[in-house]
């Protein structure tokens, strides 16, 4: 008898269905079922079942059987059987279409007609305009003609026009009149790009900007109550004085409209600097502080304003009543602004990893407890950081049973753990004649790479075994096709490659084997 799923066959589009044979029943005899599909013994047909009728899929039933052509369609021909050729016939009057060729019935042309149009015609087809017709050397420029021209600037011609330009369009009396060398009239050319015009005595002319340029910095004088001021400055520099108070030079400051730098050391002598920046860059490694400082009498640190509650002053500063030999430093908060000396009137936390020892503290301020609670108990002991702390820890008797073995009972008298080979338990009777012997492999798919077949050594002196195979991504049994090549090791041999799994998606595969013996017994069935 044939062998019953009870649930889908799925071939995962990777397997072929070689050598399969439809069952053979009749239509009549088989039950009908939407997508069944069948070969009908009595017909000689496959079948299928559409869900309303049984439909052959065989012999000639899907065959044209005629090509007809309707009355009005442009078609004539057809038949029923055999080649079939078909004529196209655009009106039958004026254009016809027949065995690959375009041929035109009639020359006559009608006005916005359709027919075809002789070699010295041309029909106009646009909406809203008659149609015309134009035959040779009638209705259509045979020539050159004259353009003329008119306004400012005048003229006439056909196939070249001499041109004029009014007298008073342009100004006349553009004359090389030039006052700085280099000038030129605006008639002998175009401007440049770097070039500009200027009013000359009623005459434009143009310049070049470097021309102008040269004229100022050699014609320019500037006077003062010493004499006359020379002298050329760089482009965004700060100009100053130069030695003797007799010129202009470039100063250590410039500014390009965004930052301003000065090249040279800053000299602040007032006793106040005040910055409004919201963030300073500083590029020394180190800020010096009370630089004229001649004794030990000055605090020195920084500090800062807040308003809370009244103004008060945070900062950190070294305290210089404490010496050099043990100096310390204040942190926290001063409510009168510091000066030379400062007062910590709430004392600050500070925040980071400490190094070294602490000389002076011998003892938590407040002392702790410590205990231990759960299977392993241990009575609580205070810890202050004046002695040692040692914990009397105890197991609870019944502290390993059988959610901590991962398995789902406790089992019976005699039995014995075994392995299940992924980390739990399962319990088994004692002996070696009435316990299971187990063999496990976890093929990694993607390491087959372009082999399609994996082999190990179980090392159960048997071919009497069960084999079962599962995807360990999704946990569905798979099946593939098993040889047993000797009594102690089995090769599983696959329709793809491995590199052609991975891509539909399989993942590594768990190979379960197991050697039934005698002495098996059945465990609890559960059904949902």
């Amino acid at each position: 008898m044939a062998i019953p799923f009870l649930n889908h066959l799925d071939l995962r589009s990777i397997s072929e269905l070689q050598n399969a044979i439809l069952h053979k029943t009749t239509t009549t005899n088989a039950s009908n079922v939407e997508g069944k599909f069948l070969y009908d013994t009595g017909t000689n047909t496959m079948q299928y079942y559409n869900g309303t009728a049984w439909v052959s899929v065989s012999g000639n039933a899907g065959d044209i059987t005629a090509v007809n052509t309707a009355s009005g369609s442009g078609l004539s021909g057809g038949g029923t059987s055999g080649d079939v050729d078909l004529q196209v016939e655009v009106d039958g009057q004026t254009i016809e279409i027949s065995t690959n060729t375009i041929q035109a019935k009639t020359a006559a042309i009608a006005d916005a007609g359709t027919a075809l149009a002789t070699a010295d015609q041309i029909h106009t087809f646009v909406t809203g305009l008659p149609v015309s017709t134009f035959t040779n050397n009638a209705n259509y420029i045979s020539g050159n003609e004259t353009i003329t021209l008119t306004g400012d600037v005048t003229g006439s011609g056909t196939t070249a026009i001499s041109t004029t330009i009014a007298a008073d369009a342009v100004e006349s009396g553009m004359l090389n009149n030039n006052i700085i060398s280099g000038q030129t009239e605006l008639g002998s050319g175009l401007a440049s790009a770097d070039e500009f015009l200027i009013s000359d005595a009623g005459v434009i002319k143009r310049m070049d900007t470097s021309v102008l340029q040269t004229y100022m910095q050699n014609n320019l004088a500037f006077s003062n109550n010493s004499g006359t001021v020379t002298g050329t400055g760089t482009e965004n520099t700060v100009p100053k004085w130069s030695t003797g108070g007799t010129g202009i030079e470039d100063s250590s400051i410039s500014d390009d409209g965004t930052t301003v730098t000065i090249g040279g050391n800053l000299d602040v002598q007032g006793t106040t600097t005040t910055i409004d920046s919201t963030t300073v860059a500083i590029g020394d490694n180190m800020m010096k502080y009370a630089k004229d400082n001649t004794a030990n009498a000055s605090d020195i640190g920084w500090y800062g304003k807040i308003v809370s509650s009244g103004t008060k002053y945070p900062g950190m500063w070294y305290d210089a009543s404490t010496g050099i030999s043990t100096p310390k430093f204040a942190l926290g908060i001063a409510t009168t602004e510091p000066a030379g000396t400062g007062t910590i009137a709430t004392t600050g936390t500070l925040v980071a990893d400490l190094e070294g020892n602490a000389d002076t503290a011998t003892a938590l301020e407040t002392s702790r407890n410590f205990s231990i609670t759960g299977d392993i108990t241990a009575a609580a002991v205070g810890f202050n950081g004046t002695a040692v702390v040692t914990l009397d820890a105890s197991i609870d008797a019944n502290v390993v049973g059988a959610s901590e073995l991962k398995v789902g009972s406790n089992g019976t008298a005699g039995q014995v753990l075994a392995s299940d080979g992924d980390g739990t338990f399962s319990w088994a009777n004692a002996g070696t004649d009435t316990q299971l012997s187990t063999a496990a492999a976890l093929i990694d798919v993607s390491a087959m790479a372009g082999n399609n077949t994996a082999s190990f050594t179980h090392g159960l002196s048997s071919k009497n075994l069960i084999v079962q195979l599962y995807d360990t991504t999704g946990g569905d049994v798979v099946y593939a096709d098993i040889d047993h090549t000797s009594n102690n090791a089995i090769s599983i041999i696959f329709s793809l490659t491995g590199t052609e799994l991975v891509a539909d998606g399989i993942g590594d595969i768990r190979v379960v084997v197991i050697d039934a013996k005698n002495g098996l017994t059945d465990k609890t069935v559960s059904y949902s």
